[in-house]
């Protein structure tokens, strides 16, 4: 009988972090950047309507910082050893907070949030909309169990996209880690090549993901609520739901089907 992977959160992370949660969502999608279609449309509006909601939640280019959950994670990232680097939902928020600015002010028809393939578009979205960041790992590149822990001495971490750059990970760093290796650093800041999602491709092929919505603090994001948003908008990219589920102070472990 195979054995199943767990996902958890190391007790000494609770304990520093109590309110933290990381909202889980197991399932299959096509790993393509839609070009055309009803995906490419849906996607396209998506990404319109949630500048818009930047836009009416009254959220601009000069202050985004002042959001809640901007500042939440600014003082997570401050506790890690490193200098200026932020958390993706600071950097998704500003991002569109300013498209959003120029579109009020005539300088752009529509908002240019960017492609980089149909899953991560789509937790970028709600990403943005429930202020809350997100990220992914494919199944096959997880090796054992998942654990959300403190960096230890001697590792390091390879990053997505410039694998010739390998980082020391201080002690002081939460990463998510598998039973060899390191797979997202600094929370939710930056993805292993071996782990991420692959570039797409124009197959029909599903891969099997892990999607992942973090919060540290309470009243900074809502884990639940962006998880659970993710997996009634999965569909719409050809994915299905295989297994919904939430880390925190009471349930610190969850075992994947």
């Amino acid at each position: 009988m195979a054995t199943r992977t767990c996902i958890g959160i190391a007790a000494d992370v609770l304990q520093q972090w109590p309110e933290a949660r990381v909202g889980i969502l197991l399932a299959q999608v096509p790993n393509q950047q839609s070009k055309s279609g009803p995906v490419a449309k849906y996607l396209s509006n998506l990404k319109q309507e949630v500048v818009r909601g930047v836009s009416r939640d009254g959220i601009t280019g000069n202050n985004f910082q002042d959001l809640r959950v901007c500042q939440s994670w600014n003082h997570v990232f401050s506790t890690f050893g490193t200098k200026g680097m932020e958390s993706t939902i600071v950097r998704l928020i500003g991002r569109a907070a300013m498209q959003g600015d120029k579109l009020r002010e005539g300088k752009i028809k529509n908002a240019d949030m960017g492609k980089i393939s149909d899953p991560v578009d789509l937790y970028n979205c709600v990403s943005i909309e429930t202020r809350t960041p997100m990220g992914a790992l494919c199944l096959n590149g997880i090796r054992g169990n998942l654990v959300l822990r403190y960096g230890q001495q001697g590792e390091t971490f390879t990053t997505l996209g410039r694998v010739e750059e390998t980082y020391p990970v201080q002690p002081g760093d939460i990463v998510y880690a598998d039973d060899h290796s390191v797979v997202t650093w600094l929370w939710n800041y930056m993805d292993a090549k071996h782990a991420c999602i692959p570039r797409p491709d124009k197959s029909d092929k599903l891969v099997d993901v892990i999607f992942f919505a973090d919060q540290a603090e309470e009243n900074a994001g809502d884990a639940k609520l962006a998880i659970e948003t993710l997996a009634q908008r999965i569909e719409h990219i050809g994915g299905r739901v295989i297994q919904l589920g939430q880390l925190d102070r009471e349930n610190p472990v969850l075992e994947l089907v």
